[in-house]
C-alpha cells in the first residue's frame, strides 16, 4: 500500500491518479467522472483517473495498485509492503475523530492499513514502541497489532485511514478491545466510513 499527497492548481487537472485508490480531499475541491468532491470527502477510483479542480485542492490517495503517479505535484508519504493471503478483499476508507483527551483503549483491527493525521496530535502506544504523531504525518498498523491511541493537544484530533480487510468484514466494525474492562468504558471517539469497496487483484 502507498500513501501519496497530490496538489492540484485552480482550473487545472492532474493525470493518472492511481488505480484502486482510496482518495480523500484534504482541502479545496476535485472533480472526477463528472462528480465533485469537497474537503473532507472520500471516494474510490478503480482505474487510473484524471481529476480536476475549480478552486485548487490538496488530496491524499491510499493506493493498492502497483502503479503510482510520477507527477511533480505528487509527494509519496509512505509505502508499506505487507502480505495478504487473498486476491479479493475489502478496501475501507474512514475517518476517526477524537475530542480533546479522547482515548482508543488497547485494541486490534482485523486488517492492515495506513493512517494519516489530518488534525490535532496523537500519541500511539504499541507493544514495542511509543510514537507522537503530528499533523501531516502517516503511519502503518499491521493486522491484529495491539495499539492504544491518546488524543493530545487542544481541539479535535482526526485521522484518515485505509484498511485492507477480509470480505467478511464488509460493512462491519473491525475494532476488538483486548481488555474486557476497556470494552465497557464509554468511547469518546467517533467513526465516519466513506466506503467499503471490494477489490479484486
Amino acid at each position: 500500500m502507498k500513501l501519496s499527497k497530490f496538489k492540484i492548481a485552480a482550473g487545472e487537472s492532474l493525470e493518472k491518479v492511481p488505480a484502486r485508490g482510496a482518495n480523500f480531499v484534504c482541502a479545496g475541491d476535485v472533480s472526477v467522472n463528472g462528480k465533485t468532491y469537497e474537503a473532507e470527502q472520500g471516494f474510490y477510483t478503480e482505474h487510473e483517473q484524471s481529476v480536476s479542480s475549480t478552486y485548487g485542492a490538496h488530496m491524499i490517495v491510499f493506493s493498492v495498485s502497483d502503479k503510482a503517479s510520477s507527477s511533480p505535484t505528487t509527494d509519496l508519504l509512505l509505502a508499506q509492503e505487507f502480505s495478504w493471503p487473498e486476491n479479493e478483499f475489502v478496501l475501507r476508507l474512514d475517518q476517526v475523530s477524537f475530542p480533546e483527551g479522547g482515548i482508543a483503549y488497547r485494541h486490534i483491527h482485523a486488517g492492515a492499513g495506513i493512517r494519516y493525521l489530518a488534525s490535532g496530535q496523537l500519541q500511539i502506544q504499541s507493544d514495542h514502541h511509543e510514537q507522537g504523531i503530528e499533523v501531516g504525518a502517516s503511519w502503518f498498523e499491521d493486522v491484529n497489532s495491539p495499539v492504544k491511541a491518546v488524543a493530545k493537544g487542544r481541539g479535535v484530533t482526526r485521522f484518515v485511514r485505509a484498511l485492507v480487510l477480509p470480505l467478511a468484514f464488509e460493512g462491519k466494525s473491525t475494532i476488538n478491545y483486548l481488555n474486557s474492562e476497556d470494552a465497557e468504558k464509554p468511547k469518546l471517539q467517533s467513526n465516519h466510513r466513506f466506503f467499503d469497496q471490494i477489490v479484486r487483484l
